[in-house]
C-alpha cells in the first residue's frame, strides 16, 4: 500500500482527527497562567482530612464540656479517647478511598464512606474504652452526643466540598490538560475514549510516532518542545506503536519532563498483572513516571525555602559582608560572578556565587571545570571553593524562586548539553528546582566530574531524591551537609 492510500484510509476509519492535531500549540494565556488541575486534585484530599481531624477533635471537646451529664474536668483518658478517634476515623475514611477526588464528587459514595467509616471507629474504640475508663466507657451521655453530632458534621462538611467541587467544574476550573502520544489509531481512539468518559480533561492535542504516514501530524519532539508552554500535566502513551525501539526512545524523551507519564493499553486482559493498574475516569493505566511535589509538595518545599533561607541571610549576613571585604582585598574584579544554568524543567537561570576566580574582562565561552591547583583560582576563592562558602549567595536564588536550599546542583550551560548527549535521563534531573546542596553532595559526589562514570553516579542520587522526595529527606540532607563539606577532598 502506498504512502497517500495508507493516509486515506487512516482518515476514513478515524474522522476528523485534525481536530486534536488542531489543538496543540494553540494554549491561550490563561490556561498557560493557570492552576495545575491535577495538584489542587491533590491538595482537596489533605485539605478535607485535616478539617474532619479538626471536627473531630472540636465536637468531642464540646461535648465533653457543655454536653449532657455532670463531666467535670476533662481526663487524659477522655482526650485519648478523643483523639484516638479522630484519627482511627480518618484512617478507616482513607482505607474506603472516601478521600479520593472522584468519591469526594459523590453524593452516594461521600454518605456511604462517611457513615461506614464512623460506624468503624465506633466498633473499633467501645472495647478500648471499656478497658480504660470507668462509668460505662463510652456509654456516656456526653461521648453519644458527641458521636452523632460528629457524624453529622462531617456529613454536612462533606456536602459543601462536594458543592464546592460542582462549582468549580461548573465554571471550568481544575481541569487536567493531557496530551496523548501515540500511533495514529490506537491514540486518536484514546482521545475520544477520553473525552467522552472525563468530564474534566482537556486535551491539548495527539503527538504521534515518526513512523505514521499522517499529514500535518505533531511528533514527540513536538510535545517535548510544547510541555512547558502548554501547560499539560500528564501525557498518556497509547499503545501499541510500531516497534519497541520507537517505543522505548518516546518514554525516555518524555521521562525527563515534570509530567505525569503514563501508559494506556486498553482494558487489561484476564492473563495480565492487573497489581500495577490505576483507573482513573474509568481509564485504565500504567503510571511510568510520578511529577514530583505534586499536591501539598510544592508549597510545603517552597514555605521550607523560604522560612530557612530568611533565617539563614539573618543569621550569616556579617559572614557575607566579610567575605565580600576579602574578596575585594584579594583580586581586581566584581565580588559576585553571575553564570546562565539551566533550572526546572530546562528553563535558564542566572545564579549567583562569589567570585573565586581572577576577573576575566573577556571570558571563553567555552569554560572547563575548575581542577586541582587551578591557576584561575584566587587565594581567598580556593578556601571559598574547598568550603562550599562560594554558594552562599544562592540563598538569595532560593528567596527568589529560581532555586531550593536542597535539589540537584545545577550545572554549567557548556556541560549540561554535554551530559546530556552521553547519558540517558540526565535532563530528568531538571524535573525539580536546582539547590544550593543536593542528595549527591552529602553522599560525597561533589567536585569535579571528569569521567562520564562520576556524572552517572551524581545523576543516580538526584534522581533518587527527586522520585523519593519529603521533608525528612530534606532534613538529613542539611543535617549531613556541613559534614560531608569539612570532610571532602574532591571540591577544588
Amino acid at each position: 500500500m502506498t504512502l497517500q492510500a495508507r493516509t486515506t484510509s487512516f482518515h476514513r476509519w478515524n474522522p476528523a482527527p485534525s481536530r486534536f492535531l488542531e489543538k496543540a500549540g494553540r494554549a491561550d494565556a490563561q490556561n498557560i497562567q493557570r492552576r495545575s488541575g491535577l495538584d489542587i486534585q491533590a491538595r482537596v484530599p489533605g485539605f478535607v482530612r485535616t478539617v474532619e481531624l479538626l471536627i473531630v477533635v472540636g465536637l468531642g471537646l464540646v461535648a465533653h464540656r457543655f454536653g449532657p451529664g455532670r463531666n467535670g474536668p476533662i481526663t487524659a483518658v477522655d482526650w485519648l479517647e478523643i483523639v484516638l478517634a479522630a484519627i482511627i476515623f480518618v484512617n478507616y475514611s482513607d482505607l474506603g478511598h472516601a478521600y479520593r477526588f472522584r468519591a469526594l464528587k459523590s453524593g452516594t459514595a461521600q454518605l456511604t464512606g462517611v457513615s461506614l467509616a464512623w460506624a468503624c471507629t465506633t466498633g473499633s474504640l467501645l472495647p478500648i474504652s471499656w478497658i480504660g475508663a470507668i462509668n460505662g466507657g463510652l456509654i456516656r451521655p456526653w461521648a453519644i452526643t458527641w458521636f452523632l453530632a460528629a457524624w453529622l458534621a462531617v456529613l454536612g462538611w462533606r456536602a459543601t466540598i462536594r458543592l464546592w467541587i460542582d462549582h468549580h467544574h461548573r465554571r471550568g476550573d481544575w481541569r487536567i490538560r493531557v496530551a496523548i502520544a501515540g500511533d495514529g489509531t490506537p491514540a486518536f481512539d484514546l482521545a475520544r475514549r477520553l473525552e467522552a468518559v472525563a468530564g474534566n480533561v482537556d486535551i491539548v492535542g495527539v503527538f504521534v510516532a515518526g513512523s505514521c504516514p499522517l499529514q500535518g501530524k505533531r511528533t514527540i519532539d513536538d510535545l517535548y518542545n510544547l510541555v512547558n508552554s502548554e501547560g499539560i500535566d500528564e501525557i498518556l502513551i497509547a499503545l501499541p506503536w510500531p516497534s519497541p525501539v520507537e517505543l522505548n526512545a518516546a518514554i525516555r524523551k518524555l521521562c525527563v519532563l515534570p509530567v505525569d507519564v503514563k501508559l494506556y493499553a486498553g482494558a487489561p486482559g484476564p492473563g495480565l498483572d492487573r497489581s500495577g493498574i490505576e483507573s482513573d475516569d474509568l481509564l485504565p493505566t500504567l503510571p511510568i513516571q510520578r511529577r514530583p511535589l505534586l499536591g501539598w509538595g510544592a508549597p510545603l518545599k517552597r514555605a521550607e525555602d523560604v522560612i530557612l533561607a530568611s533565617i539563614l541571610v539573618c543569621t550569616l549576613a556579617p559572614l557575607l559582608l566579610l567575605i565580600a571585604a576579602l574578596i575585594k582585598l584579594d583580586s581586581r574584579g566584581p565580588v559576585f560572578f553571575l553564570q546562565e544554568r539551566f533550572g526546572f524543567n530546562n528553563n535558564s537561570v542566572r545564579v549567583y556565587k562569589f567570585r573565586t576566580m581572577y576577573h576575566d574582562p573577556d571570558p571563553d565561552s567555552v569554560v572547563p571545570q575548575a581542577r586541582r591547583n587551578d591557576p584561575r583560582v584566587t587565594r581567598i576563592g580556593a578556601f571559598l571553593r574547598r568550603t562550599s562558602l562560594d554558594e552562599l549567595p544562592q540563598l538569595f536564588n532560593v528567596l527568589g524562586g529560581s532555586m531550593s536550599l536542597i535539589g540537584p546542583r545545577p550545572h554549567a550551560t557548556i556541560h549540561n548539553k554535554k551530559y546530556g548527549r552521553l547519558i540517558d535521563g540526565y535532563l530528568g534531573r531538571h524535573r525539580m528546582k536546582p539547590g544550593i546542596t543536593g542528595w549527591a553532595q552529602v553522599n560525597g559526589h561533589r567536585g569535579e566530574t571528569d569521567t562520564v562514570e562520576k556524572m552517572r553516579l551524581r545523576l543516580q542520587h538526584d534522581l533518587y531524591y527527586i522520585d523519593n522526595w519529603s521533608l525528612l529527606l530534606d532534613l538529613k540532607v542539611l543535617v549531613t551537609t556541613v559534614p560531608a563539606v569539612v570532610w571532602a577532598r574532591n571540591a577544588y
